[in-house]
């Protein structure tokens, strides 16, 4: 498989489609973003693994896995703009999902947010997912971490974003 946006089909699972109609069991999902993981299978005393510290020990790389990760592994992003009008006086305040996510609620009383802990299974909003044989998603919101919700440890509770945190500027 190419490194590059790519679309896999649903069943089976590791067949790369551009219609639906290439699956065995439709449809394509979206667009993921498949990167190369530097690695090395040279687990040899005195090879690249070895080189690297990698390979001797119960919980090497190479013990575990066969292999080694050789180098930084760099996930481009995808770019979004917007643009904003400010006022003509005043400042203008910027952050990034300060407000919460779609799928978060709010408690007006409390001032704190609710927000799911992301699933394998369903897109990210504002985050990463990494599926390296063992799927991480991370959401990624600017708030004050508050912890775990105390009526379900799925859930996590931020705060608002004070203002004094956030990137501010003048308008003059």
């Amino acid at each position: 498989i190419t490194p590059g946006l790519t679309q896999f089909c649903t069943y089976p699972t590791t067949t790369v489609c551009t219609e639906d109609s290439d699956c065995t069991v439709a449809p394509c999902t979206d667009p993921v973003l498949v990167v190369d993981v530097p690695t090395s299978m040279d687990c040899d005393p005195g090879g690249v693994c070895d080189d690297l510290g990698k390979a001797d020990g119960p919980t090497s790389q190479c013990e575990l896995n066969d292999f080694c990760v050789t180098g930084d592994l760099d996930l481009p992003l995808a770019e979004v703009t917007q643009a904003y009008t400010a006022e003509a006086t005043g400042e203008v305040l910027f952050g990034w999902a300060d407000e919460g996510l779609t799928n978060s609620t709010f408690d007006s009383m409390t001032e704190l947010f609710t927000i799911p802990k992301p699933s394998a299974s369903e897109p990210i909003e504002q985050g990463l997912k990494v599926d390296a044989g063992l799927i991480v998603s991370v959401e990624c919101v600017m708030g004050v971490d508050e912890g775990d919700d105390p009526d379900d440890s799925e859930n996590t509770l931020v705060g608002l974003t004070p203002d004094s945190d956030l990137i501010s500027f003048p308008i003059e």
